[in-house]
């Protein structure tokens, strides 16, 4: 096996430990917010979480986040950054994929 290709297998996993840091934060503030939610299920927090803007837009739309105190509002600013740096690790790693990937293709154009 070539080192493009391996690269590539190892590569492919990358996104699937950035998805679990990203469910991981996530999950972490929904639990860490307990009680202020009441019964809004994660898949919707999470979704609110990571995009308060586009949220607003849906009904059934409840701030959380306006009325924390200033300890919880700085983790919950702490665990949003988080999450934008996941999304930029997760723009990379798969700029990173296609790139192995066309590595690979043209190793195997190149063999025949």
């Amino acid at each position: 096996m070539s080192l493009p290709k391996l690269l590539l297998v190892c590569a492919l996993s990358i996104p699937v430990f950035i998805a679990l840091f990203w469910h991981w934060n996530a999950y972490s503030a929904y639990r860490m917010l307990g009680d202020r939610i009441g019964n809004e299920s994660y898949y919707w927090f999470a979704f609110h979480f990571q995009t308060p803007n586009l949220a607003k837009l849906f009904p059934g739309y409840v701030d959380h986040f306006g009325s924390l105190p200033d300890d919880l509002a700085a983790r919950v600013a702490i665990a949003r950054r988080r999450m934008r740096l996941m999304h930029a690790a997760l723009a990379i790693s798969i700029v990173l994929i296609v790139v192995l990937f066309l590595v690979s293709i043209s190793d195997l154009s190149d063999a025949s």
